[in-house]
């Protein structure tokens, strides 16, 4: 009886030290992974001087693509030109010109993050990305600033800092084309076209974050673009009461062709450029990427404060990748309008796209 009592306690005391063994592995394995699949944070400054490479890449490409005398009179040209919906400023200023614009303009848009220290989430990313892309196609150096403006002092009425809506500001740069019909119209003289362009963006971007912080209730976060939702919509306004009083704005259409080749090789070493950094910043970014896979996108979802950068700028470049083989599949122009869309779904690629839920 009481080797029988010593023996099944000697079992229980092995069982219980297997138990014991086996709770400390896991529990190691599982501080082992959490550390594997932890967050590498990367600073705002050396996300900023990421951006701020390619939009430097952008600016090199224009001056080998032409010469600096035809860069500064297409760049007159891009500056001075209604660029209404569509306006491929390639066919406006040529190509170095318009690769020169939107490069110059992404290192102002990225300078007054750094001044306004502003918080880089993917929701900048994503901004600073598409105004890049924009950059060939309806966004220049001069229209958007007035927009800007017009958030500013929003911003200043609420008394609060300006870095809270700079994102607001910069999507809201999709209204820029009004700022340009409006100054550079041949159906008004131009004692009233200067007021009236300027009038009118401040008080479209004075106007645009009360608006747009609402939206979002409309499209329960399954819109990924509210800004330009809520852009849509108050253009739509604008131009219904500007035609009531005469002003009709001239259709335009600039689409340029020709240029698949040296545009796609340009853009595929970009985008790899994205998935090779990434890796760098991030060793462990491709285990990682499941859990990007996993989102649904549903705004409001930062794959940055999900993932940390090195994995979020992976998979913006394999965004990038699909979308660029698409249009080379199909056929399609790659001009400044379908990269302007490429770089939309590059820059998105911080906030809510990813690969599974882009390609059907």
């Amino acid at each position: 009886m009481i080797k029988s009592i010593e023996e099944t306690f000697t079992n229980n005391l092995i069982i219980t030290k297997k138990y014991m063994n086996f709770k400390t592995l896991f529990r190691r394995n599982k501080r082992k992974n959490n550390q594997e699949l932890s967050i590498k944070p990367v600073s705002d400054n050396t996300i900023l001087n990421i951006i701020s490479f390619y939009a430097i890449t952008f600016i090199i490409f224009g001056f080998v693509m032409s010469p600096p005398r035809e860069i500064i009179t297409g760049l007159f040209r891009i500056l001075t030109v209604r660029d209404t919906l569509i306006t491929d400023y390639i066919g406006i200023g040529g190509m170095g010109a318009t690769f020169v614009n939107a490069g110059l303009l992404n290192l102002m848009v990225c300078a007054l993050y750094r001044i306004t220290k502003a918080k880089i989430s993917g929701t900048a990313v994503a901004c600073l990305f598409l105004l890049l892309g924009f950059g060939l196609f309806g966004k220049n150096l001069v229209n958007i600033w007035s927009i800007v403006a017009g958030v500013y002092l929003y911003a200043r009425f609420r008394r609060e800092m300006f870095a809270n809506y700079i994102n607001v500001a910069f999507f809201g740069g999709a209204l820029a084309p009004i700022f340009s019909e409006i100054l550079y119209s041949s159906t008004l003289s131009l004692p009233f076209r200067i007021p009236l362009a300027v009038g009118t963006s401040l008080m479209l971007g004075f106007i645009l974050p009360p608006i747009a912080a609402h939206l979002p209730k409309t499209h329960l976060g399954f819109s990924l673009y509210n800004i330009g939702f809520t852009a849509g919509l108050m253009g739509n306004l604008i131009v219904a009461l500007y035609k009531a009083y005469g002003f009709v704005p001239d259709p335009v259409m600039i689409w340029t062709s020709g240029n698949n080749t040296i545009l796609g090789i340009f853009l595929l070493v970009l985008i790899i450029s994205m998935i090779l950094t990434g890796f760098w910043i991030d060793r462990r970014a491709w285990a990682k990427l499941p859990t990007i896979l996993s989102s649904s996108g549903q705004a409001p979802t930062d794959f940055i404060a999900l993932v940390g950068f090195g994995p979020t700028l992976v998979n913006m470049g394999l965004c990038g990748l699909i979308s660029l083989i698409y249009i080379l599949l199909v056929k399609a122009d790659l001009n400044g309008p379908t990269i302007a869309g490429v770089f939309t779904i590059i820059g998105f690629g911080a906030f809510g796209k990813h690969p599974k839920n882009i390609v059907p």
